[in-house]
């Protein structure tokens, strides 16, 4: 894991665009119809390391927020380009016409999706620091970013991350109590805080204990309202 980390942590220029890209797209594999959840595990924490090696110290809140904001918008392209490539299907019902606007449709419609999907991870590195409170940061900026694109222009609140336990009933529950944003947020701290495992800290270990509990209070609760139900 923590050789893993140091690949994240070490990235810069086009590698880092590269895997910020790639862990966008890895974790639309915890989206219906695949519903492989825990890809998150190693999506979300590479995210916070790869926001760890773009984000230096004793920069202004402006330089922190640019500094986030392209890994933000290419973790999000990455995540809407594997999740909407279907998109183009809909202009092959009558080829001859609309085949011409299908790379269009598949590469601007995560292109702009993605604009939210930054703006809470630039937001997110305003507020970075070297603690284990950025992975919380790093979640809030997501499960914002969630219910932004579910209201903004209509809304388009397509996969948001509460779908990633969409699979699984008893993980689902919790959107009783907190709504499908809410449990989104849940699952954006239980797989940020996954990134804690590699901290040589006490508050690392605490922040990856924090997100096994919380995974498990989750399971017990869906449990044990499904049992009554």
């Amino acid at each position: 894991m923590l050789r893993l980390a140091q690949v994240f942590l070490l990235a810069f220029g086009w590698r880092r665009m590269l895997l910020a890209t790639g862990c966008g797209a890895l974790a639309a594999l915890a989206m219906p119809p695949f519903g492989v959840f825990p890809v998150l595990a190693i999506s979300f924490p590479g995210l916070v390391w790869l926001l760890d090696g773009a984000i230096g110290e004793g920069r202004g809140a402006v330089a922190r927020f640019r500094a986030a904001f392209l890994p933000g918008w290419l973790f999000g392209f990455g995540f809407f380009l594997a999740g909407l490539w279907w998109v183009g299907r809909a202009f092959l019902v009558e080829a001859d016409v609309y085949a011409w606007m299908i790379p269009f449709a598949v590469l601007l419609l995560p292109a702009g999706l993605a604009l939210f999907t930054a703006l809470g991870v630039g937001v997110a590195g305003v507020f970075w620091s070297d603690g284990w409170q950025r992975a919380g940061f790093l979640a809030l900026g997501l499960a914002g970013a969630d219910a932004v694109r579910g209201h903004v222009l209509t809304g388009f609140p397509w996969n948001t991350w509460a779908y990633a336990f969409a699979a699984i009933p008893e993980l689902g529950q919790a959107a009783s109590l907190v709504g499908i944003y809410g449990l989104g947020l849940l699952v954006a701290l239980i797989f940020c805080g996954l990134a804690g495992f590699v901290d040589q800290t006490t508050g690392g270990r605490r922040l990856t204990v924090m997100s096994v509990v919380l995974f498990a209070g989750l399971a017990v609760f869906g449990i044990a309202r499904l049992s009554l139900a």
